[in-house]
């Protein structure tokens, strides 16, 4: 399997290249009622004789976020610890058992919504490390990478070498054989 990859980061995807990925596979993250030009993705993943690099979407906490476990095959809260002086009504929080300390809830990392992205359809979020919400999401990222690469690796070998898909997961081979429509579209 492929190596823990140094140069993740924090990224934008086109939001033409999601609006039509979005038509082959319906769980891409793309919606026309949101501006997701700046809806930020961690990537990129390779993996081994395969030449796409894959990202995988953070989505916003919501309420029901603090049902999940803080990590699952398919995903990963991303958080901070803090007292329970330090909430602000309207985050999203998880309560630790017995301690005077929550999680704030930040985000998600959704292995499962993970898309193969060509060369020119992604660029590095450069204000990842300015905005304070990026940078603590990168910060918990960047601790949790062997885990992310390990569990990105285990969805990329079933679905691209067992051909085994799960079905709250994106059709990685599906997606990877319309990258060609998209950019022969793209230099008409």
């Amino acid at each position: 399997m492929s190596e823990v990859n140094s140069k993740l980061k924090i990224y934008y995807v086109d939001t033409e290249y999601l609006e039509f990925m979005q038509k082959v596979d319906t769980k891409v993250p793309f919606s026309e009622e949101s501006d997701y030009s700046r809806k930020p993705f961690f990537g990129p993943f390779n993996f081994p004789n395969d030449s796409e690099k894959y990202f995988a979407p953070l989505t916003s906490a919501k309420p029901q976020h603090k049902s999940l476990d803080y990590e699952g095959d398919f995903h990963l809260l991303i958080y901070e610890t803090v007292s329970h002086g330090h909430v602000i009504p309207g985050e999203i929080v998880k309560p630790k058992p017995g301690k005077n300390r929550r999680d704030k809830l930040f985000s998600v990392l959704q292995l499962n919504y993970m898309i193969p992205v060509p060369e020119g359809a992604y660029t590095l979020a450069g204000d990842f490390m300015i905005n304070e919400l990026l940078r603590k999401e990168f910060r918990v990222l960047m601790k949790n990478r062997e885990k992310i690469t390990a569990k990105v690796n285990r969805i990329l070998d079933s679905q691209l070498n067992r051909k085994e898909f799960d079905e709250t997961s994106c059709n990685l081979i599906k997606l990877k054989l319309h990258i060609p429509n998209y950019l022969s579209r793209n230099k008409q």
